[in-house]
């Protein structure tokens, strides 16, 4: 971030020196940037220039205002840090996926619990989902579950987040387990040195 013209390139160029001296590189293919200018009070423009800034003599790319970029599986954009996606519909589908396919009720359990769920954990540590989503996915992963090993509706909540060596079938239960895992994260990055 900076006021100055070229100042961008400066800083970047100041990031290349650190990486240079650690044994790395700037990566521009995971790389993008974009300027937001302002044009008084309470106005301003974005990406005015529509000029690439330079490090190194390659190009890093500029996102448009309503652009956004991958990654390390997060989306981002100039004005959300992480574009938070509708997981309840993704985990929906997959579950409808699971449900319709061909294999005996341990099967899609498996199925469910090491793939489809398995894959909705890092989204779901590195944004910050309110509670009622965390909780609307243990719902959804509570109903996949008896329609595919037909429990009845009274079956007790806790049987099926109880590890399977205390007798319940080992599913993840996100309204606890995702904020204890994002306390772990911070917690880790807090305690970290910069050396």
């Amino acid at each position: 971030m900076h006021e100055q013209p070229g100042g961008d390139e400066l800083l970047l160029e100041a990031v290349a020196a650190f990486c240079d001296q650690t044994g790395m590189r700037p990566n521009i293919k995971k790389s993008a940037c974009f300027t937001i200018t302002p044009c008084g009070s309470k106005t301003y423009t974005v990406n005015l220039q529509g000029e690439a800034i330079w490090i190194r003599g390659e190009a890093v790319p500029v996102i448009p205002p309503d652009g956004s970029m991958k990654y390390l599986g997060s989306k981002m954009s100039p004005w959300v840090t992480k574009i938070r996606k509708d997981l309840v519909a993704q985990l929906e589908s997959w579950v409808k996926s699971i449900g319709e396919a061909k294999l005996k009720p341990r099967q899609k359990l498996v199925l469910l619990n090491h793939y489809a769920l398995a894959r909705l954990n890092y989204p779901l540590t590195q944004n910050t989902y309110p509670m009622c989503i965390l909780r609307s996915l243990d719902q959804v992963v509570r109903t996949a579950v008896r329609s595919y090993v037909k429990l009845p509706e009274c079956s007790p909540t806790i049987m099926f987040f109880l590890s399977r060596s205390e007798g319940g079938l080992g599913l993840p239960e996100f309204s606890k387990s995702i904020p204890a895992q994002r306390i772990n994260m911070l917690r880790g990055i807090c305690r970290s040195s910069d050396s």
